[in-house]
């Protein structure tokens, strides 16, 4: 994706639409140095960091670039850690200290210590390959052709620190605006991330969290997944195919507009990445609206809330009374699901975000584009009829953004040929069409 630009990007062709992020302010993270040799932070809840007054409160001894480097090849882990954190603050501070310690060979030897015996040398050399690589697309080759993602999965699968979590998914996140490395990162980071974070953040067992995953660390994992979303056609069935997924991140969704926290950053990433998965869905999953009728009469009867959609609900309820679909088909169909619409219109009715909002709107829009399929008609009544009421009804604080939605359903009606339907609502459209 273009470098240097900080918009909601929005990819069109005649039917579909696909939101795609850019690699810098909006889907890149980096992380100041935290206090040694602690894992915790002061700041939680502010992506872990902590801006270091001076070295001295850390007795890290003033270097150079060049001895830092230096410092990272030695047999002794407290040199290794002074070498690793001065890189980690000095590339958060100067942009020019990326392309030194390139210049220097000092990737190689940090993500070699991603494996190091020291958690603490290991928490350090993550957060400096991450700033590293944030906004140098150089750098992010270098970590890749060292092997630094296949290292930085197995460290986060191993660490039980928030704050290495929070720099590895940083790491990753920072990556995955490469397109080089999306096809690896989908077919290694996507399962990891999906395994290891998601399912955790989303999912609550009988007594609780089954393990606790800071919000920041569940951001940087969703950023990265939104990023990995705007791939390949082959990259994006990937994702719909993967286990937990798709039913992981409508739950959040769903448990933010019952909260009512729709303006969460995390949500924004979750609603990206769906609206991206819905791009070319027909054609890329045959079958997807087929094998699944989205109707309120669709869901079996006397048996509680579908399990993806419950908040933070348990993923054993997944699968009960879904009947005559496979595994595949049965992922694909949460996409089109009647609650993953009613979630998109009310984030349409109360978010403030607008690239939320624009991605609930072309997920819509995206879910509408199939022609002649009867599934799709019915669709398209639905969330027209829901859009009009909340219209008549003046509850929306978003008008413009229904309108602008009714606009495009209204043109699916006609590529669908929904005969006559187009007319009840034609009173409505002319009302608030100023």
């Amino acid at each position: 994706m273009a470098q240097g630009q900080s918009t909601f990007q929005t990819r069109t062709n005649r039917h579909s639409v696909s939101s795609g992020t850019n690699g810098n302010a909006i889907t890149s993270s980096q992380s100041r140095i935290v206090r040694m040799p602690s894992t915790q932070s002061q700041n939680e809840g502010k992506m872990g960091t902590m801006k270091m007054e001076n070295k001295s409160m850390m007795n890290i001894p003033d270097l150079t670039l060049k001895e830092a480097v230096e410092f990272l090849s030695s047999s002794e882990e407290s040199y290794q850690q002074w070498g690793a954190t001065f890189i980690q603050h000095t590339t958060y501070t100067d942009e020019s200290a990326k392309s030194e310690v390139f210049q220097l060979g000092g990737i190689p030897t940090l993500v070699t210590l991603l494996r190091s015996g020291n958690p603490q040398v290991c928490q350090v050399a993550a957060g400096a390959l991450r700033n590293l690589a944030f906004k140098n697309q150089n750098n992010k080759l270098e970590v890749q052709r060292c092997g630094g993602i296949a290292k930085a999965l197995q460290l986060l699968k191993e660490t039980d620190s928030t704050e290495t979590q929070k720099q590895i998914t940083g790491l990753l996140w920072n990556l995955s605006s490469a397109n080089e490395l999306k096809q690896e990162l989908t077919a290694t980071a996507l399962p990891a991330l999906t395994q290891h974070v998601v399912v955790p953040y989303t999912s609550l067992s009988d007594t609780g969290p089954s393990s606790y995953i800071d919000p920041s660390v569940f951001n940087c994992a969703t950023g990265c997944l939104r990023n990995l979303s705007s791939g390949k056609d082959g990259q994006r069935q990937t994702m719909r195919s993967c286990p937990g997924l798709i039913d992981s991140l409508m739950s959040y969704m769903k448990s933010c507009v019952a909260e009512e926290n729709p303006d969460d950053s995390s949500l924004e990433n979750c609603a990206c990445i769906l609206h991206n998965l819905s791009y070319k869905l027909e054609q890329e999953s045959s079958g997807s609206f087929s094998n699944y009728n989205p109707s309120r009469d669709a869901q079996p009867e006397k048996s509680p809330t579908i399990g993806c959609f419950s908040p933070k609900s348990s993923k054993t309820i997944l699968f009960v009374g879904v009947c005559h679909l496979n595994f595949a088909s049965l992922l694909l169909s949460w996409l089109s699901h009647p609650n993953a619409i009613d979630t998109y219109l009310s984030l349409l009715e109360s978010s403030e975000n607008k690239a939320t909002l624009e991605a609930c709107c072309g997920a819509l829009q995206n879910l509408t584009a199939t022609k002649g399929n009867v599934s799709t008609k019915k669709l398209i009544i639905r969330i027209m009829v829901l859009l009009c009421n909340w219209i008549i009804s003046d509850t929306t604080k978003h008008s413009e953004v229904v309108l602008i939605s009714l606009i495009f359903l209204r043109k699916a009606f006609f590529a669908n040929s929904v005969v006559g339907v187009v007319d009840v609502f034609a009173p409505v459209l002319n009302k608030h069409k100023h």
